[in-house]
């Protein structure tokens, strides 16, 4: 008789099952339950106020963003390319006609997503109160990114950032680093998952 303890599934919320067959991505769950973990150590170090409007950036397949809108943030997931987004949805909500350019879609009252190559969102000005980047790729941190997001993000409001450098490194990539009308409010270090680091920044427009 095996005795063994069956293991605890772990809920994801939407059909996530198969989500993306890209060999650099995690399993679903996986990744989901990495995001999760960042937000559960920002919430419970009063890091994060899980109330108003966020935007995901590079959301990608939608991860991150299906997390933040389940602590209950209002959430805007964007990304530049609309083929990445598009097999997220069809997984996600069964979306058959996709997105196009400038054009949103939403899931519900607490989750849309929409996309455009050129890297603008279409949203006005001081739209969010926070806004994250989740595996973090080198191109949000190029200048003109940083302008769109400090104009998309309320004065005061926060930039949260996850990468898999260590903490040291990032430190020192900090110092020496230009973010624009962004300045560094934490840096901190957290076990057990892949994107490891997380720095905050302040919108100080």
């Amino acid at each position: 008789m095996n005795n063994k303890p069956k293991r605890k599934k772990l809920k994801v919320g939407p059909n996530l099952r198969a989500f993306s067959a890209d060999s650099w991505q995690l399993r679903p769950r996986q990744r989901m339950a990495h995001v999760s973990a960042v937000l559960q150590v920002l919430l419970k170090r009063n890091l994060l106020v899980p109330k108003g409007k966020a935007l995901d950036i590079g959301t990608g397949f939608g991860y991150g963003a299906i997390a933040l809108s389940k602590i209950g943030l209002e959430v805007h997931g964007f990304d530049i390319c609309k083929g990445r987004l598009n097999e997220g949805l069809s997984k996600i909500v069964g979306a058959e006609n996709g997105i196009k350019s400038a054009q949103k879609v939403r899931v519900n009252n607490k989750l849309y997503f929409s996309a455009s190559r050129s890297g603008r969102v279409q949203e006005k000005d001081n739209s969010f109160d926070i806004a994250f980047s989740f595996y973090t790729s080198p191109y949000i941190f190029e200048s003109k990114n940083l302008a769109e997001y400090s104009r998309l993000i309320k004065p005061g409001g926060k930039l949260v950032v996850t990468t898999d450098i260590d903490l040291d490194n990032t430190v020192t990539r900090l110092a020496n680093a230009n973010w624009g009308k962004f300045t560094v409010e934490h840096v901190l270090s957290i076990k057990g998952v892949r994107d490891k680091t997380v720095i905050i920044f302040q919108n100080k427009k």
